[in-house]
C-alpha cells in the first residue's frame, strides 16, 4: 500500500473527478462555514461597538469598556 507521492496524488485526483458531487458539497460547505462565522464575528464586533458609542451618550462615567 505504499506509494510515491507523484501515485498518491494521481489517485487524489481520480478520486476527486469521480466523486463531483461529494467534492462540491464538502467545499461549498467548508466555504459557507468559513464566511458565516466570519460574518457572525463582524456583525458581533459592529455591534458592540454601536452599543459602547450609543450608551457613551448618555454620560461619561457609565460605560466600562
Amino acid at each position: 500500500m505504499t506509494g510515491t507521492l507523484k501515485d498518491v496524488f494521481r489517485q487524489l485526483l481520480r478520486d476527486l473527478r469521480a466523486e463531483k458531487l461529494r467534492t462540491f458539497l464538502t467545499v461549498f460547505g467548508i466555504v459557507w462555514g468559513t464566511v458565516a462565522i466570519s460574518l457572525m464575528l463582524a456583525f458581533g464586533n459592529g455591534l458592540h461597538k454601536h452599543l459602547i458609542y450609543t450608551t457613551a451618550a448618555l454620560g461619561d462615567r457609565i460605560v466600562i469598556a
